[in-house]
This record gives C-alpha cells, sequence and structure tokens, in this order.
C-alpha cells in the first residue's frame, strides 16, 4: 500500500486550465504520485465533469510535504 503521507489531501484543489478537486490517490512510485482527480468543463454551454488522471512529480528522497500542503526540501538531503 502507498504511503499517503505524501499525497495531496482530497479536499486540495489544483487550478490551471481546469480546476481539479477531489483528489484520490492510485499510485506512488520513486518519482511521482498519481492521483484521480475531477474537473469541470464547458461543452458547447453545457457544464460536465470528468475524472482525470494527474500526475505530481514529487521524488520523494528529495522533497517532504508540510502539515499545511507545502513541499519543501527533504532534511539532509
Amino acid at each position: 500500500m502507498p504511503n499517503t503521507n505524501f499525497a495531496l489531501q482530497p479536499s486540495f484543489t489544483l487550478k490551471g486550465e481546469l480546476t481539479y478537486f477531489d483528489f484520490r490517490m492510485l499510485n506512488q512510485g520513486g518519482f511521482g504520485i498519481t492521483y484521480s482527480a475531477n474537473a469541470y468543463y464547458i461543452l458547447g454551454r453545457i457544464r460536465q465533469m470528468a475524472r482525470f488522471a494527474v500526475k505530481e512529480l514529487f521524488p520523494r528522497d528529495l522533497a517532504v510535504r508540510h502539515a499545511d500542503g507545502s513541499v519543501g526540501v527533504a532534511s539532509g538531503k
């Protein structure tokens, strides 16, 4: 089972071209974490919701996630 201490919390929101929300960690490897997340988009004039796979580059040997969700350099590296 993946170590969820490094993962984004389900309440996290990522804003880009779309706004992704409701993150759920799918798997974690040495270089990153893959999530499923929801986002709304407009198709014509109709608002749709879709689920996406989102990959976060998070080398666990080099980075640490703080309690507030921010990311910093792992100590001793």
